[in-house]
């Protein structure tokens, strides 16, 4: 039986006006050198890369990670030798690059597609390949120094609270200096998945990622196709028109290139990125200056967003003011769209409000981890204090441990629930009365 589920990702070309500019128009000068090291791998780097890969279930070959880990050596010599032909013709083979597409339940009527999210699965031999293109392509990167050094995304040695935490060091540093800042968060509509292959191939071309190296990301991003998986039946083979790979290891790679120069539009902005999280801050000694600054900014931003076929999820596109005083609300139109203004946004995983008490966020970790503790409770009658740690560690550790580097200085009055939530997750582990002391 066979059918096509409309959770299989359909490609449609977006109603997205056209844009006079091309989206070259945004990078720096051409670069000129170009990458020129022969493409070739060496068995000890596939072993090596086998050994790294997540469990991962099979895709449309069947074959996940233990089966691969069981096996790998009595083929890896042929292995070295498909990839090393694959590097040199330059074509990424066709059977490597079908996705299987599972619906995974979220919340809320099972009867709804909404409310499921669609999980990509590819063939294990695909991810191996791609690992080894990944490491050509981030060598050029980092060797010419590519990427904008407030993108934080998918890159060694950067994390999610990193562009928190300059982005708040910005605001402090512009509130002491008597300065209004206004801080858009921008939210793109399913940016991974319509990234035009066109574009970002001329750009992978622009920044000197040429010949062999190009041609076989070229083989890899077209004819890509996908099935839908649910139980035992199988959709029909849908084709891929645009967007990077889903369940990819170079997807998020070429992503973060295609979105990286949006932080050339203007040099009156700062611009801190974290894949397609995105939040701009503007600041000046006065609200009109502030409205002026926007209305040079905005109109740019549009342009950037149009040249690059690219949408703006507007309702849950918003901003902050930070000030010292009250202000008004400020104009911000983008692509026809009013932004509006809200007390706090979620900007990657942390609540921030213009305020910056961080109470709406320490409510919220507070929720989820008393929730969490909960489950420890009901559960502590049936394991040990051991794998009640384990529970800890999974369960409240990371909550309290995010980005506390930027909240958690904060009146003792306000972490005071995070403080006796940690002490009864001690009583619990320890397996003592509710009333007992954690000293």
């Amino acid at each position: 039986m066979t059918f096509f589920h409309p959770l299989a990702r359909t490609w449609k070309k977006k109603n997205i006006p056209p844009s006079d500019s091309s989206p070259l128009d945004f990078l720096s000068v051409p670069i000129h050198d170009h990458f020129n090291l022969t493409l070739m791998t060496n068995s000890t780097e596939v072993q090596s890369i086998i050994k790294s890969l997540n469990p991962v279930g099979g895709g449309i070959d069947k074959i996940n990670t233990n089966i691969l880990l069981l096996t790998y050596q009595s083929i890896i010599h042929h292995l070295t030798f498909f990839f090393n032909l694959c590097l040199s013709t330059a074509v990424f083979p066709d059977h490597l690059k079908v996705a299987i597409i599972k619906p995974i339940y979220k919340t809320g009527d099972r009867n709804v597609f909404n409310n499921y999210r669609p999980i990509s699965l590819l063939p294990i031999f695909s991810k191996i390949l791609e690992k080894i293109l990944q490491s050509f392509i981030s060598t050029y990167i980092d060797e010419h120094n590519l990427l904008n050094p407030l993108q934080f995304g998918f890159r060694k040695k950067h994390s999610t609270y990193m562009p928190i935490a300059h982005l708040m060091d910005t605001i402090t540093s512009s509130l002491q200096e008597n300065y209004v800042t206004c801080v858009l968060y921008l939210d793109l509509k399913k940016a991974f998945d319509t990234v035009s292959l066109d574009l970002l191939l001329n750009k992978l071309h622009f920044i000197g990622i040429r010949g062999k190296l190009h041609q076989i990301l070229t083989s890899y991003l077209t004819n890509r196709k996908q099935r839908t998986l649910i139980k035992s039946y199988t959709s029909e083979e849908a084709k891929v028109e645009m967007g990077v790979p889903q369940g990819s290891i170079l997807g998020p790679l070429l992503f973060i290139i295609y979105i990286n120069d949006i932080s050339n539009i203007s040099n009156q902005a700062d611009f801190y990125l974290f894949a397609d999280d995105t939040a701009i801050a503007i600041k000046a000694h006065r609200l009109l200056e502030l409205q002026n600054k926007l209305h040079a900014v905005l109109p740019m931003v549009t342009k950037w967003l149009q040249s690059n076929r690219l949408s703006l999820n507007v309702p849950k596109t918003h901003y902050h003011i930070f000030s010292r005083t009250s202000v008004t609300d400020l104009e911000i139109i983008i692509n026809n769209s009013q932004i509006t203004r809200k007390e706090s946004v979620k900007y990657l995983g942390v609540i921030v409000d213009e305020n910056l008490k961080w109470q709406n966020h320490i409510n919220n970790i507070a929720s989820i981890i008393s929730r969490n503790i909960g489950v420890m409770g009901r559960a502590k009658f049936y394991i040990s204090s051991q794998h009640l740690l384990l529970l800890y560690n999974i369960l409240i550790l990371p909550y309290l441990n995010y980005c506390a580097a930027v909240w958690g200085s904060n009146y003792p009055t306000r972490i005071d629930k995070l403080v006796k939530l940690q002490k009864r997750a001690i009583i619990i582990i320890d397996k003592k009365p509710y009333l007992h002391h954690t000293k």
